[in-house]
């Protein structure tokens, strides 16, 4: 019996949830029957013990369980067939094995995202700046030419205006001030980075953009909308995104996440976001302003964002970001 043949029967075997016992006649030792079962372990979902050990002890004719697998060796008369190696499955003894999602085993699709201009946003403390990593570390995996963006930042005009807006003496500044520095910094960053990296068919992946100022200083702090994006047509001439993810959690995993568990009074770390040394000066009410905001820009146009629960652990977040991203316009042929 051909191994494909008997590693399919095993497979079928387990997914009914019976017990089978496969017979193997091969007519080469025992060591190179491990070692085509082993080959074939991520086929069938069954795990094989190190081949020097087993073939050891399946030559002694002693079974070698492994998370379900038993091999036993057995001489037999056939001159040809110097052993039978008998491969046990039983549903009793192997834990079920998830279908892997194509999406997550198969990231080649991140190619077509070449060209595009893709932004992750989000309140502070949602991960965000986490999941960028992974995503750009994939599509650099990928092949895909990418320049990476952060907002405010990325120019030597927009990191001196950064400074400004982080440093605590200017905590008084004037909202409408506060948000048209923001604006001066995209305009450097738009014309010195992000449409030369389209125009040469970069995939560009911004940290914060325009989203950040219609949730923080307009849906949170009172300014309108409407002026939020004239000042924004302006200031990127009329570039925007072609998709913003958006990171979605609640306030209070959020402050957890930015300040630790160690209880009240600890003091957030400022390396983890934009805003981390002002979150207790904020407050929760604040946040929660945050979070509706980025929720309203999600709801009022659908197909400009992907919203992404990350209050889960990080490997769900990637995995949703994965999902909604390939099945986005954006991510499409042609």
């Amino acid at each position: 019996m051909a191994w494909a043949t008997t590693a399919a029967i095993a497979s079928k075997a387990r997914s009914r949830g019976l017990d089978r016992v496969v017979r193997i006649w091969r007519p080469i030792v025992l060591d190179q029957a491990i070692d085509s079962l082993r080959k074939s372990q991520y086929r069938t979902g069954l795990r094989v013990p190190d081949r020097p050990r087993a073939t050891r002890q399946a030559a002694a004719g002693i079974a070698t369980p492994a998370h379900g697998v038993a091999l036993v060796a057995h001489p037999v008369d056939e001159p040809d067939s110097p052993y039978t190696a008998r491969v046990t499955t039983s549903s009793r003894m192997l834990p079920p094995v998830a279908t892997p999602d194509p999406i997550l085993a198969d990231t080649s699709w991140l190619r077509r995202l070449a060209g595009r201009f893709v932004v992750f946003d989000g309140p502070d403390g949602s991960g965000k700046s986490t999941q960028l990593a992974r995503f750009a570390a994939e599509c650099e995996a990928q092949g895909v030419p990418l320049c990476q963006v952060r907002d405010p930042g990325g120019t030597g005009v927009g990191e001196r205006i950064r400074e400004v807006l982080l440093n605590r003496d200017h905590d008084n500044m004037n909202l409408r001030c506060e948000m048209l520095l923001y604006m001066a910094s995209r305009a450097e960053l738009v014309d010195e980075h992000i449409r030369p990296a389209l125009a040469a068919g970069k995939l560009v992946l911004g940290d914060r953009f325009v989203s950040s100022t219609l949730a923080y200083q307009g849906t949170a702090s009172g300014l309108s909308t409407s002026d939020i994006r004239a000042a924004a047509e302006v200031a990127t001439g009329g570039l925007w995104p072609d998709v913003t993810v958006l990171f979605d959690v609640d306030p209070a995993t959020a402050s957890t996440r930015m300040t630790g568990k160690q209880g009240k009074g600890t003091k957030p770390d400022p390396t983890l976001s934009l805003f981390a040394d002002r979150i207790e000066a904020k407050g929760e009410s604040f946040h929660t302003r945050v979070r509706q905001g980025y929720l309203d820009q999600a709801s009022a146009d659908p197909g400009g964002y992907i919203l992404v629960d990350a209050s889960n652990p990080p490997d769900a977040v990637w995995a949703e970001l994965l999902s909604k991203l390939a099945a986005h316009p954006v991510a499409r042929e042609g």
